[in-house]
């Protein structure tokens, strides 16, 4: 899993409240500084907060479960021993954390893969675009 060493987000207001719309629109940008480089088959899963109902986030939030961007690949391999995992008395917590995950994973998320994937390999079909 990767580790963000620094996190900058830009946030650009559209006010076109100004301009007869009932509503502002607001661009944001995140920065992340990662410690190593993201593969180029690995995508960042991203949840996306507004589409999880009140009710599951408050109980994600009490669960302490990590909302934060991570690799679909770490998230698959939490996930792959669920059922092992789940069988054993000792394995409460990991059973408790990896359930929460999977929770998690089951909401809409946005995929991201690295820039030079997105943006440098045009020709190449992003692997959840064209599944």
């Amino acid at each position: 899993m990767y580790t963000c060493h620094n996190q900058e987000t830009l946030i650009t207001v559209i006010p076109t409240s100004r301009h007869g719309q009932p509503y502002d629109i607001a661009r944001v940008e995140a920065i992340f500084q990662l410690d190593q480089p993201i593969t180029e088959n690995d995508l960042l899963l991203v949840p996306e907060m507004e589409k999880i109902p009140k009710d599951l986030l408050e109980m994600l939030k009490l669960s302490k479960v990590n909302l934060a961007p991570m690799p679909e690949s770490y998230v698959n391999e939490a996930l792959s021993d669920f059922a092992q995992e789940s069988a054993d008395p000792n394995r409460d917590r990991e059973t408790s954390e990896d359930a929460m995950l999977g929770l998690v994973r089951s909401i809409r998320y946005i995929f991201f893969s690295c820039i030079d994937h997105l943006f440098f390999n045009q020709n190449k079909k992003h692997p959840r675009k064209d599944a």
